[in-house]
């Protein structure tokens, strides 16, 4: 029987992205235009600044599980040992759009929920809707069917899951710490203010295409442990 391995997962998550960083960036880019354009336009007065920092992670959030659905397509392709087609990427991505928003907005809202009850509760919610995006993208089951199958998918690996979520944070959160305190340290003009936002808003793009491909690998790893899933069978529904 396969078994779920968490160092298998980030392993090949990495080579995968290493091996598709352009046109895995390139698809986070533009999924991401519209938070990059509104970062720029912010940047423009402090009233903007403001407004940036409250509304920026929603609209991010929903941009970035685009992202990540256009990327699930690209990761299954590079599984099945074929390159991945940013213009198809893109495709698949509009094409099941409006179920990953929905799954972003209700996903999103039960993580803070369970932020707000003492963040151990939106942690556990977090591990196991992991893999929703690639579910609505693969199995098409509606945005609620899509959480519902995402916890029955990480039920029994949760902490492994888990330490895949954490890794992800620690590379996320690590590199804008260090933005933070080094390169962009205390901006002292609305110029540097706008490219420090600028900059940083790139990089967690960029940053964003890792995760959605380790968000993808953990959805074929457990079809495959749980279900015997082949990679066959799951780029099937894209033909």
């Amino acid at each position: 029987m396969n078994e779920f391995n968490v160092g298998s997962v980030l392993s090949r998550s990495v080579g995968i992205w290493l091996k598709n960083l352009v046109p895995f960036v390139i698809i986070a880019l533009v999924a991401h235009a519209p938070v990059l354009v509104y970062t720029y336009i912010a940047g423009e007065s402090l009233t903007g600044i403001k407004t940036w920092s409250i509304l920026v992670s929603f609209i991010a959030l929903l941009c970035g599980n685009i992202a990540t659905g256009a990327i699930v397509y690209g990761v299954l392709m590079q599984l099945r040992g074929e390159p991945a087609s940013i213009g198809r990427c893109i495709a698949v991505g509009l094409g099941r759009m409006f179920p990953i928003l929905g799954v972003a907005i209700a996903s999103g809202l039960a993580v803070g929920l369970g932020v707000l009850l003492l963040i151990i509760p939106g942690l556990i919610v977090l591990t196991m809707l992991y893999v929703a995006v690639p579910v609505a993208v693969v199995e098409r089951p509606g945005v609620f069917a899509s959480l519902n199958r995402s916890g029955d998918l990480t039920k029994g690996n949760r902490w492994n899951v888990f330490a895949v979520v954490v890794v992800q944070g620690i590379i996320t959160l690590g590199l804008s710490y260090v933005l933070n305190k080094t390169v962009f340290a205390d901006p002292t003009s609305l110029g540097e203010l706008r490219t420090y936002m600028m900059v940083s808003q790139t990089v967690t793009t960029v940053l964003a295409s890792l995760s959605a491909v380790f968000a993808a690998v953990c959805y074929h790893d457990l079809k495959l442990t749980k279900e015997g899933a082949t990679i066959e069978e799951l780029v099937s529904v894209f033909s």
